[in-house]
């Protein structure tokens, strides 16, 4: 399972978690290539970390996308040690979403800065 790229901080996106590929009306292209290669380290700290690998998958499944409050509602109690490499994973993705992969992203995300 890859990483929701395209769900957190700094802007709306369109599709989620982005951060998988496919399946869920997010990014598949160029925009998941960036955000991935700009967020290498918090995916793997999230790919090391079982119960944020739950967090992804319970959101994926469960939360419409960038649903910060279902997520925290729904998914983080079942699985409490995985909430800060899960937070810092998503911050990372919608950082890069608008700033640094704005022009690969712009399709999938409205960017509030």
């Amino acid at each position: 399972m890859n990483p929701r790229p395209y769900q957190g901080n700094g802007g709306t996106i369109v599709g989620d978690g982005g951060t998988d590929g496919g399946g869920d009306g997010g990014p598949t292209d160029d925009c998941s290539a960036c955000i991935g290669s700009r967020c290498s380290s918090q995916v793997d700290a999230c790919n090391r970390n079982a119960a944020c690998v739950q967090i992804r998958s319970c959101a994926d499944f469960n939360c419409a996308p960038s649903d910060d409050a279902c997520v925290q509602s729904f998914c983080f109690p079942s699985a409490p040690s995985g909430q800060n490499d899960y937070r810092n994973l998503i911050a990372c993705n919608r950082g890069a979403a608008c700033s640094t992969c704005r022009t690969q992203c712009q399709a999938y995300v409205t960017c509030t800065q």
